[in-house]
């Protein structure tokens, strides 16, 4: 996996295949702990559109808070990291 880069999602879209694109760089904005107002700047989208794509991807993944979700997105990088490493040392 390579380092992230701001501009650079892709390495992730293996990990979230359920998220389209925008869903996916809202999501990984959000858990490095981008405020609503920077990811919808940095995306060039609205703020409600930034809330509604995290709403949906909570429905997606049957989650109730964004507590949730971000720590649903830390336990899949975790158990992507262990594979990598478990891959690399057999």
């Amino acid at each position: 996996m390579k380092l992230y880069h701001i501009n650079d999602f892709s390495p992730y879209a293996k990990i979230f295949p359920e998220l389209s694109g925008v869903q996916l760089k809202v999501l990984i904005l959000y858990v490095n702990l981008y405020k609503i107002d920077h990811i919808a700047l940095t995306l060039d989208i609205k703020t409600n559109t930034v809330c509604e794509h995290l709403k949906r991807i909570k429905e997606k993944y049957q989650v109730n808070s964004l507590f949730e979700l971000k720590l649903l997105f830390n336990n899949r990088m975790q158990c992507f990291l262990l594979n990598l490493i478990n891959r690399l040392n057999f």
